[in-house]
């Protein structure tokens, strides 16, 4: 009789010799290898082929984190059961059991390790991205650079008691050792704190753009636990910032609360000159690139058509095959090309002014109602005459995001174009999944929620302000200023805004810096001033 994986099996007579203690654990180590190249080759590819008809990838990413380990667990256990089949010493068993148990330890260790950086922080940052909550904000990037370590402490203690050694004296010794450490390691430990306290406060997220202190612009590409790792534009480099030096440190975020930025050019001329009728040229010149903000659209197309029809002009004046002369057909062309995006922008641009002023009647409309709790009747009259009507313009708004989206830009490149439409798409759901939110409490109205029905409301506009689009005000248009007149020279200065920094691998700011300066300095000198120009 033989002892397979547990199970008392008769032999024949011929096959007698197997019962023996080394052909025993042979036969069983075999069927252990046979079952796991069953579970590799059959089991887990049934599996996957099933995890694969799935809509997402979830189940495949769990498939692939235990796949090995399950291997290595049936595998671990067709050894430590074979080696039974053996006569060892009650000392080798108990070490065979060490071992084994060490191993079980470390691959469920290894489980969770896989499971933590490739679901829930993998996962949990695309939730994040998703949601309002701070939360989530906080709790994952924590999770990502905590997790890993604490989920080793945790296996060390179960591991160590395996092996005889008593934790209690290695929590003591870690006490000391923790306390001498803390004193040699102060700064590593600020840096440590400090980046705990710039994934609470978050005073910037990753991809956003930081003024540093020394005066570098620079993305933010990851938050680790000693420090911060940026993109210097100035550099083109990668540089690696200690997190409490950006701590306490006063730092600009550029792309907050929106990536559209102010700069300024100075241009000194002659004060003899009519410096209205200049003031005048200028502000044409600014609002008529397409990169700069406006709030008059209708405006801001006829200058940007009368700047293309100048720049063509200018062009055919230059020598056939002159590269200053492509150089500006071509931006001619792309600026040509932008009208029909900004028609849409301004289009868009309108429609969330009626989505705001919607949501405004929708909160007058509670206000004028709540005071002595809203009636049956008064639910009717807010569906009927408030919460249908700001359906119908998130409806509206939508569509006419898509329609601007839709419409590339002429001077942005693919993987910007691509991350434009990620951002929107993403906006535009989380506009649907807020009003969907606002919905629900609006027509579940109980005692608690009733009073605060207005400032439910509130926040959904405050989010369109300052997460979806904040369609640019009449102090954001392009303004000439008379800085200063000194002797025989007025010293003018050009505020513009360039409407998203972030784009053409953020160089936008410096085109249009540059564009502007040019132009501006070609009327001057066609009116026959001799301007000086600074940026």
């Amino acid at each position: 009789m033989l002892n397979i994986l547990g199970f008392l099996v008769y032999l024949p007579p011929e096959f007698a010799f197997l019962t023996g203690l080394f052909p025993a654990f042979m036969v069983n180590m075999v069927a252990w290898i046979l079952i796991a190249l069953a579970t590799n080759f059959i089991v887990l590819r049934i599996l996957k082929m099933i995890t694969r008809q799935i809509p997402g990838d979830l189940e495949d990413i769990i498939l692939g984190i235990i796949n090995r380990p399950i291997l290595i667990l049936i595998g671990l256990y067709g050894v430590k059961f074979s080696l039974r089949q053996l006569p060892l010493l009650p000392i080798v068993l108990k070490w065979v059991d060490v071992i084994s148990l060490t191993i079980m330890v470390l691959v469920i260790a290894h489980i969770t390790g896989r499971f933590i950086k490739d679901v829930l922080v993998y996962y949990g940052e695309k939730w994040a991205a998703r949601t309002e909550s701070r939360v989530d904000d906080v709790f994952i990037p924590v999770l990502n650079l905590f997790g890993p370590l604490v989920l080793a402490i945790i296996t060390a203690l179960i591991i160590l008691p395996m092996w005889g050694i008593d934790i209690t004296s290695v929590l003591l010794g870690a006490g000391v050792l923790g306390l001498v450490l803390g004193l040699a390691l102060q700064e590593t430990l600020g840096n440590i704190f400090s980046g705990i306290s710039l994934l609470i406060e978050a005073p910037f997220r990753k991809g956003d753009l930081i003024l540093l202190p020394d005066g570098r612009t620079s993305e933010v590409l990851q938050l680790g636990i000693r420090s911060t790792m940026l993109f210097s534009l100035d550099e083109q480099a990668t540089i690696f910032v200690p997190n409490k030096t950006l701590a306490t440190s006063i730092l600009i975020n550029l792309t907050k609360p929106t990536p559209e930025q102010r700069y300024n050019i100075d241009i000194s001329v002659d004060k003899s000159f009519n410096l209205a009728q200049i003031q005048n040229a200028l502000f044409r010149v600014a609002n008529g690139h397409p990169a700069v903000l406006s709030s008059d659209m209708g405006m801001k197309l006829i200058h940007v058509q009368d700047q293309v029809l100048d720049i063509r002009r200018k062009a055919m004046l230059l020598p056939v095959g002159d590269s200053a002369r492509q150089n500006l057909l071509e931006e001619a062309d792309k600026n040509e090309r932008s009208l029909h995006k900004l028609e849409l922008d301004g289009k868009f641009n309108l429609q969330v002014v009626v989505l705001k002023e919607s949501l405004r009647n929708l909160i007058r409309g509670i206000n004028s109602r709540e005071v002595h709790g809203i009636s049956e009747a008064e639910r009717q009259e807010l569906y009927c005459d408030f919460i249908s009507p700001v359906e119908r313009n998130i409806e509206t708004t939508v569509l006419a995001a898509k329609a601007w989206l839709e419409i590339g830009d002429p001077w942005v490149n693919d993987s910007d174009d691509w991350n434009q439409r990620k951002i929107w798409n993403n906006r535009n759901e989380q506009l649907l999944i807020q009003w969907e939110r606002l919905k629900k409490v609006l027509y579940e109205i109980n005692d608690r929620r009733e009073m605060r029905l207005d400032d439910n409301t509130k926040m959904m506009l405050g989010w369109v302000e300052k997460e979806y689009k904040n369609p640019p005000g009449y102090w954001k248009d392009p303004t000439v200023m008379i800085k200063v007149l000194n002797g025989t020279s007025a010293q003018l200065q050009i505020s513009y805004y360039v409407d998203n920094i972030r784009l053409e691998h953020d160089g936008r700011p410096h085109r249009v810096r540059n564009e502007i300066s040019r132009i501006v300095q070609e009327k001057l000198v066609e009116n026959g001033e001799a301007p000086q120009v600074s940026s």
